[in-house]
Order: structure tokens, then sequence, then C-alpha cells
């Protein structure tokens, strides 16, 4: 591991740097094309830096490398957190402690203000697929906007305390909160209900934290917590998504941990050398002590630490697309970057990411059925004369057997439909029953623990037809 401090990231003038009064930076965040840095300090002003001369040095010297790429200074407080939008990065969301408005910037203009938190909006964060942007605040809110028209889709108030953290599902299932009322809350983004409350590692968590920046991992199984407490140890707490139960603790630092942040990518990696390599995820830990460690979550112990970096509390960190450096900003106004190539060597290709989201539903939205076949044809009626494709999967196939449309072509057998005799001869009496008007008699339904509903529909019909299983 490499340290860097650029001493010309800063957010102060001349006189103050000279003073060694630089202001304090807040937040910071990374381009998704790794090449400009976004910052947000105490002096209200949003600052974009090229990432060129922290990593090259030669570009560091050179008096034609320009360093500043811009200033933004429409807010008028505090800027507590900066965050591109995912993807090809078209949007920088900015957000403050004073004006409590949140400012969507499109390269350096402010294009939308969005208004509707009563305090200081501590954190922000966009939806993997852009769809979504949360914030939070003192005031208790979580909000939810439309990015597509930036109106506000939910205002959520069921916290009891300042929401100081916020983060995504990367499968896009949920919504995770933290607030100083000591509890992560889990939304569910089908109706924005409350999922979970979940309370065991934050009940005695001080309350001292500027921030209680989550996180969640990459492959959606992990979310990281900030300020939690194991006995007298200060942790982050790793909540697993299956069952929502924390019981894994990142143990290490003396003093509350501000931020978590997980790393985009995935990694194969060992325990020790007599273990094989196995799928791993890497997260990061930003603490009042000063310092900040790297974790693998599935060791008991970090990969490395960066200890008194800083000369005050670390507030936001964020990762380099590629996973393999992080930037941290504190409250002493200054910013260091973590270069892990070495650490952080073997990465996992951007696929298999992708295949373990889709155990979460990513992906699949389109794929999902109709709870009832009265539910259906009310579909069917709201669609009108709107053309519907022929059904190319398993999944489709049985909506089809569900609503006793089934017109499936069988000249065209696909890897999901295969029409074998049997059943053609399914078909067959499935679509006479449906003929003489009843197509279900009764269905089963039973929830999963993940929350997935399964529905088991039977034939009217029993003599000839079997159970079709969603």
């Amino acid at each position: 591991m490499y340290i860097i401090k650029p001493e010309w990231i800063t957010h102060g003038d001349r006189t103050q740097d000279a003073r060694n009064k630089k202001p304090c930076i807040y937040s910071i965040h990374v381009h998704p094309d790794g090449k400009r840095l976004a910052t947000g300090g105490l002096e209200g002003h949003v600052k974009i830096w090229n990432t060129l001369p922290v990593f090259d040095e030669q570009a560091e010297k050179d008096p034609k490398c320009h360093k500043l790429l811009c200033t933004m200074t429409m807010h008028n407080g505090a800027v507590l957190c900066v965050r591109w939008s995912n993807g090809e990065g078209r949007y920088l969301a900015s957000s403050s402690d004073n004006d409590n408005v949140i400012i969507i910037w499109e390269r350096d203009k402010a294009i939308k203000y969005l208004r509707g938190h009563e305090s200081d909006v501590q954190d922000l964060a966009w939806s993997k697929d852009n769809q979504y942007l949360a914030s939070c605040g003192v005031d208790g809110f979580v909000m939810v906007w439309n990015v597509s028209t930036f109106e506000l889709v939910k205002k959520i108030d069921q916290h009891a305390g300042f929401v100081k953290g916020v983060t995504w599902d990367p499968s896009g299932k949920f919504l995770a909160t933290q607030s100083d009322d000591k509890m992560v809350k889990i939304w569910r983004t089908s109706d924005w209900g409350l999922e979970i409350d979940i309370t065991t590692p934050f009940i005695n968590a001080p309350g001292t934290t500027l921030f209680r920046r989550l996180s969640w991992s990459p492959d959606g199984c992990h979310i990281a917590a900030a300020n939690a407490v194991n006995g007298i140890q200060c942790i982050a707490a790793i909540i697993n998504r299956d069952d929502w139960n924390a019981d894994i603790s990142l143990v290490g630092h003396q003093l509350p941990i501000e931020v978590t942040a997980f790393n985009p990518k995935m990694f194969y990696m060992k325990d020790n050398e007599d273990t094989d390599k196995s799928l791993s995820t890497v997260c990061a830990l930003g603490s009042q002590d000063r310092s900040v460690s790297i974790w693998v979550t599935r060791f008991s112990r970090p990969v490395c630490v960066a200890a008194d970096i800083f000369d005050h509390n670390v507030y936001d960190m964020a990762w380099t697309p590629n996973g393999k450096n992080l930037f941290a900003c504190s409250h002493d106004g200054t910013v260091a970057c973590l270069l892990l190539a070495e650490e952080l060597h073997d990465i996992a290709p951007d696929e298999v990411i992708y295949k373990e989201l889709t155990k979460y539903g990513y992906g699949r939205k389109n794929a999902q059925l109709p709870e009832t076949p009265i539910q259906l044809e009310l579909e069917e009626k709201d669609t009108g004369k709107a053309t519907v494709e022929k059904p190319s999967s398993t999944s489709n196939r049985i909506t089809d057997l569900m609503s006793g449309n089934i017109s499936i072509e069988t000249n065209k057998p696909t890897t999901d439909t295969i029409m074998t005799d049997a059943t053609k001869e399914l078909n067959k009496d499935i679509s006479s029953s449906a003929n003489d008007g009843g197509m279900l008699a009764q269905q089963k339904v039973s929830i999963a623990k993940n929350g997935k509903k399964r529905i088991q529909p039977f034939s009217m019909n029993s003599s000839s037809a079997t159970a079709a299983t969603s």
C-alpha cells in the first residue's frame, strides 16, 4: 500500500493554506470514468479535480496540466455530500447544511434544485440503474426522487432521529438508511414500506458522529453499517441480507466509525497459503481515530491499516472505478489517496458480480408473474390494443397457462420452450377447461425467507393436468 496526500487538493485560499487553516472537506466522490474527483467543503463550494496529477508525478509537475477543473458556488452553506450518478456520470448531486437544498449539476451548470428537506441534508445515493436518487437529513426524513423528472416519489418519516446515511441495494429491491435513533431501517422499493428494523449492534452506539454513512456490497449480500458497538469496541457491523442479522463485526478502530465504503469490484482472495482462493468483497472503514482500514469481509482481520494519516476525523471515502485506489477526506481539510494495486490485484470480472446479483432478481423485472388471473385480465384491459410479444421464457409460458392463453407456437422450440407430446396434451386439456369458462380452481401462495412469492396454481381438470409451479 502506498499513500499519497496531494496538498493542492484544498478548499482553502492561499492565506488559509499558508496558516494551515484549511476548511473542512466533508465529502468526496470519484467520477465513473476515474478522471475526475468531486469534493464538498465547509465554505460552501463544490470543486472538481483532475485525478491524473494524483497518480502521475510528471503530470503533477507539468504547469500545463490543470489540477483544479471547476469550482461551483451555488450553495449557501457547507456542502455535506457530493455524489456522481452511475454509468456515464452525467449528473453530480450535492447537498448543503444551510440552504437545505440538493443541487443537480450537469457539467458545471446547476440544472435542478430539489427542495423538500427542512434541515441539513446529510447523505445522498443514486440507485444502480439511476432511476432514483435518495437523500436523508437532520430533519429525520428520507426522500426518494425520480431521476427522469427529479420529482419527489416518496417521503419517508419513520425515523425518530437525525438520518445520517443512505445506500441502495444494487439489485434494486431495497433501500437502507441509518439514523441517530440507533437503527438501520430497510425499505422495500416495491411499495416503500418498512421491511425490518435492525437495532442490536447500535443500542449502545455513541451519538458523536457527524455521519453514519453505510454501504451495500456490490454482490448485494451484505451491508456495512457505521458507528456500531460490540461490547466496548467500536465496530462496523456487517448485516447479512438473507436474514438481516448483524453477526459479523469488523473490530479494530479505537473511536467510532463515520463512514464505510464497499469496493465496487469483487476479488479472488485466500485466507492463507494452504487455502484456495474464493470470491470476496472488500470494504473500507473511516474513523474518528484519524485512520482508514481495508477489510476482506470474509476474514477477521484487516488487509491493511493506514493509521494517523489525518489530523482529525475521516468523513467520507470513495473508490476509483477500477477498485485499486481509495480516496478519503477529513475534517482537517486534506485528502489522502491509498494505492492498493498490490493488495487488490486478482479482480473478478464484472460478469461474476452480475451473476451474484441475479440471485436476488436483478435484471429480471419483466419476468414477474401476476398474483392472480383476475389481475392479469385487469392488466390486459389497461393495455388496450397494445401488441403483446410472444413469450420466450418459461416464466412467460406459465403466465399464459395461468391466464388460459395457450397459443404458444410449437414449430419454433427454444431452449426455454420445448413442446413435447405430453405438453401438447396438457395444453389441449387446459384449453378445453378454459373454454368451459373456468381457469383455476385455486392457487397456493407461499412466501420464502427472501420475500419472494411462490404461486402454485391448480387446473380444474385434475384428471389430465398436473400442477404448474412458478
